[in-house]
């Protein structure tokens, strides 16, 4: 229910309308974007739920099956299964911001100051 899951739900459904209904963001919190006002997590719970998008809130997945062929089984914390036919896990317990300071191939990078001390980007 983080920014990433929240944005990339909405870009799938926006892209895959026929995906309505078929795109679950799983929260562990018990609504969207916790780290920002109540009213944007109910704002984009509203949008997305107009896309087609479902919702589980207060549980996380815990593990989930490894198949190449078919569908995949998430078992989560609450002890319920959900099937899919693709996961992502966007959750992290800090942001995944440091490539963004490192040298690239071309030898540029970012100023240290675009991230601040939490991980953020500024």
């Amino acid at each position: 229910g983080g920014t990433v899951g929240v944005e990339l739900a909405g870009d799938l459904l926006e892209k895959y309308p026929n995906a309505k209904g078929r795109v679950t963001l799983i929260c562990s919190s018990e609504r969207l974007l916790m780290d920002q006002p109540p009213y944007y997590g109910e704002r984009c719970q509203t949008v997305l739920e107009d896309m087609g998008c479902k919702f589980v809130f207060s549980d996380r997945v815990t593990s989930h099956s490894d198949s190449e062929i078919g569908p995949l089984t998430l078992d989560l914390k609450s002890g319920k299964s959900l099937s899919c036919h693709a996961y992502v896990a966007a959750y992290a317990k800090s942001p995944n911001t440091d490539f963004l300071t490192k040298k690239g191939a071309d030898g540029a990078s970012l100023p240290s100051s675009v991230v601040n001390t939490q991980g953020k980007v500024e």
